[in-house]
């Protein structure tokens, strides 16, 4: 978790939306394997807000996987 909070600090700092999803994303699988299903629910719903903004449809694809895994 450490090092995904790291990356995430640097895509911010960096105004990398694509890098700011994918990190919230991989910190969310994260959450999930934890068993916080909320906090992970929460960040994928985000990582999904930024990758539409972007139009960065892996990105959107994913994140709506991972959604409904969680949903599930």
């Amino acid at each position: 978790m450490e090092e995904y909070s790291k990356a995430l600090t640097i895509r911010k700092a960096a105004n990398d939306a694509r890098g700011i999803a994918s990190t919230m994303s991989n910190i969310a699988l994260l959450y999930e394997y934890e068993d916080n299903y909320t906090k992970a629910l929460e960040l994928q719903v985000k990582s999904l807000a930024i990758d539409d903004s972007i139009h960065n449809k892996y990105g959107i694809a994913w994140s709506k996987q991972m959604i409904g895994a969680l949903l599930i």
